[in-house]
């Protein structure tokens, strides 16, 4: 596609494995307002993927292929990262 993908036209953050676990804990209530809705498969029963979204809980976004019935909006997704090499350089070569 040589740059923007159609089809995936999020944004992803990715945290280290352990900061990953400490943002579940932390996250929900930190982040617990109007506006924003940490979705994971513990905080919506409809939701089945293995990483979680930021969700703004101020918009709605209608797919095509709605497979569940999970909250949709505005996100952020959020993958933990495993296995990270230890040097500098590597890591950027696995990016």
């Amino acid at each position: 596609h040589q740059g923007f993908i159609p089809w995936d036209d999020d944004m992803d953050v990715g945290m280290l494995r352990s900061d990953y676990e400490r943002f579940l804990k932390i996250a929900p209530e930190a982040l617990k307002s109007e506006h924003y809705f940490l979705q994971t498969p513990w905080t919506d029963e409809n939701y089945a993927l293995s990483y979680s979204k930021l969700l703004d809980r101020n918009t709605f976004i209608e797919e095509k292929n709605n497979v569940n019935n999970a909250r949709k909006g505005v996100f952020l997704d959020i993958f933990p990262l495993d296995k990270i090499p230890d040097s500098s350089a590597r890591q950027r070569r696995q990016i």
